[in-house]
């Protein structure tokens, strides 16, 4: 199987860097990068992980590049809504679907949810039915059967507990739990690993790091 990168789009590249740096080197090594992730906000998003605050005006640069990338490289884009810490009602729920239908309609079809039961209830797969659905890194699994239900209750893509980037038993086990539910669904399904993780091995305030983010 060939290894892929998720590569981020950060917030504060000039458009000059965009065109004339990022999508040259990013056309170069296309068959090794699997997605482009970044951050935008939309309700009830209306913030996450990465903690920077930003204008209206900033959240519509951060979707127009980031389709200027897609367009220009044919490397899909994936919109990130990973604060997990916004209640996840029925209710938000419902304004998300709303809110995201913008930028569906202009292209993107993949995304970083936080929330399993979203997609229990099916509607989310049933107005976007082509939608590539990743979860957060932020929820931590870090057991086979974590991985096998995330897939089941329809992830297409789950992120592995960054912690586990030190431990090949378990990394075995849960790509065993990912080709079962292959088998189960009938569907690739994909693994990813935190490669580029700074943290030390389970770090005693993680947690909060990203708390403070998410309240920024």
């Amino acid at each position: 199987m060939k290894t892929q990168f998720s590569l981020a789009r950060y917030t504060d590249l000039s458009p000059e860097y965009i065109m004339n740096d990022l999508i040259p080197f990013l056309s170069k090594h296309r068959d090794s990068i699997f997605d482009i992730y970044f951050t935008t906000r939309i309700s009830p998003f209306d913030q996450d992980a990465i903690g920077t605050i930003f204008t209206n005006e900033d959240k519509e640069t951060l979707i127009y590049n980031a389709l200027v990338i897609q367009n220009a490289t044919g490397i899909p884009v994936s919109a990130t809504f990973n604060n997990k810490f916004i209640s996840p009602n029925y209710q938000n729920m419902k304004i998300w679907i709303n809110s995201f239908k913008p930028l569906y309609e202009m292209g993107i079809r993949s995304v970083t949810l936080p929330f399993t039961s979203w997609l229990m209830f099916g509607e989310i797969q049933k107005v976007y039915p082509d939608l590539y659905i990743k979860n957060t890194i932020l929820w931590a699994l870090s057991e086979p059967r974590q991985i096998y239900d995330a897939f089941i209750n329809g992830f297409d893509y789950v992120n592995v507990d960054r912690n586990l980037m030190r431990s090949q038993e378990k990394l075995k086990s849960i790509n065993e739990a990912r080709n079962a539910a292959e088998q189960k669904l009938g569907k690739r399904l994909r693994l990813s690993l935190l490669y580029n993780e700074s943290c030390v091995g389970n770090c005693p305030i993680q947690e909060e790091h990203y708390l403070y983010n998410t309240h920024n």
